[in-house]
């Protein structure tokens, strides 16, 4: 289950503008490409939470928190080249990328469930210095 759902991003523009953004016919909104939107930025979340050090899934806590990075990502995505840099949409992009460098950073933290039992536990983050890459620090250097 995605993030965010197409009736996010259609409570956020109104329908006339999903049905441009989606539908090149321009007569009926194309939930396909919406739903095509919101997975490319769950993918993209997936990717930095992972990186970061989170467990996938994510706690139904966590998951909320994110919602509004999906919807103003896929927002995005539907724009494609069509974006204006001065647009709320691109505004919006802006903020839901600096707020995924932020958490990647462990400057934020998501709520995580790590006992599982289904109780919200303190925000967590990987432990400063924790050893989990394949490589250490002096192997990546002598590859450079």
């Amino acid at each position: 289950m995605g993030y965010s759902t197409p009736q996010d991003i259609l409570d956020l523009v109104g329908e006339q503008e999903l049905i441009q953004l989606s539908s090149p016919a321009g007569d009926a909104i194309d939930y396909g490409v919406v739903a095509s939107a919101i997975q490319a930025a769950d993918r993209r979340i997936d990717g930095t939470l992972r990186g970061a050090g989170y467990s996938l899934p994510l706690s139904a806590d966590a998951a909320a928190q994110v919602s509004w990075l999906s919807r103003d990502i896929a927002l995005y995505n539907l724009y494609g080249t069509r974006i204006n840099e001065e647009s709320s949409a691109y505004l919006r992009y802006k903020g839901a990328v600096a707020e995924l460098d932020r958490i990647s950073q462990g400057k934020v933290a998501l709520a995580v469930d790590s006992d599982g039992d289904g109780e919200q536990d303190s925000p967590a983050l990987p432990a400063a210095g924790a050893r989990d890459a394949a490589y250490s620090a002096a192997t990546l250097a002598r590859m450079l």
